[in-house]
């Protein structure tokens, strides 16, 4: 755990500073494999700056919202810069639904563009689970392991670091598809499959007892439910054998 990196007179929060090497490696991932999906790098990365934006706006309005009372008494709290007053769930939803009305505003196809956002998505999700691990966040059950690290006063699993080395296998193999332009028109449904996997797996390991029904967490019902939906739309595409141009008709 490092949440805090000194760097001679300053004192920089280590998980922010990852978050936004993770964005920065992304975002330059996506515009570079973006002409891979026929979609314009930057069309695609305008979209991203006002995604990334409205996350931040509405997981702010979404804290507000959760807490009004307490923002009514100190109103300029509202403008902190204090990582904690943000609801990054709420940033998420309502940030994606945003971004989804700007692609069909911009007349843009959905799975091209999911697609292209692949790519940097699976690196980006590396750097949030470094975070993760620098802020001691999402951490794992107590554990006697070998390779069992100390944290908040116990020895337990490095569930972070779980998590980091398989995705950095899940991203390899999309790079990997990418380069060989294979299963090009599924990317995104190929890591939303993966990743559901990965996370319903390691969650059994989570040892901080957040948004938990019985023994069971609440992600690991949400990536059953997405594992679920991308192997019905996978099937359904590779049944139907619908080539690229028959999916762009039928989306218009």
């Amino acid at each position: 755990m490092l949440p805090i990196l000194n760097i001679g007179p300053l004192a920089i929060q280590a998980p922010g500073l990852i978050i936004l090497i993770g964005i920065w490696l992304a975002l330059t991932l996506i515009e570079k494999n973006s002409v891979k999906f026929n979609v314009d790098s930057n069309v695609l990365s305008n979209l991203i700056l006002w995604f990334l934006l409205s996350i931040v706006l509405f997981a702010r309005i979404g804290y507000v919202a959760k807490y009004f009372s307490v923002f009514v008494e100190r109103p300029l709290s509202i403008l902190s810069p204090n990582l904690a007053l943000f609801d990054p769930l709420s940033g998420l939803i309502l940030g994606s639904v945003f971004f989804l009305v700007l692609i069909q505003r911009k007349k843009l196809h959905f799975r091209d563009v999911l697609n292209a956002l692949t790519p940097g998505l699976s690196i980006f999700a590396i750097f949030y689970f470094l975070s993760l691990l620098a802020s001691g966040q999402y951490y794992g059950l107590p554990s006697s392991l070998p390779w069992a690290i100390p944290l908040w006063g116990i020895e337990r699993h490095p569930l972070q670091l779980y998590y980091v080395l398989l995705l950095i296998i899940l991203s390899a193999w999309i790079f990997w598809l990418v380069e060989k332009e294979k299963k090009i028109s599924f990317l995104f449904l190929e890591f939303v499959r993966w990743f559901s996997v990965i996370l319903i797996f390691l969650d059994f390991f989570r040892g901080d007892g957040a948004m938990q029904i019985g023994s069971i967490h609440i992600l690991q019902i949400v990536g059953f439910l997405l594992l679920l939906s991308s192997f019905i739309l996978l099937k359904r595409f590779q049944a139907e054998k619908i080539s690229p141009s028959v999916i762009q008709r039928a989306e218009k």
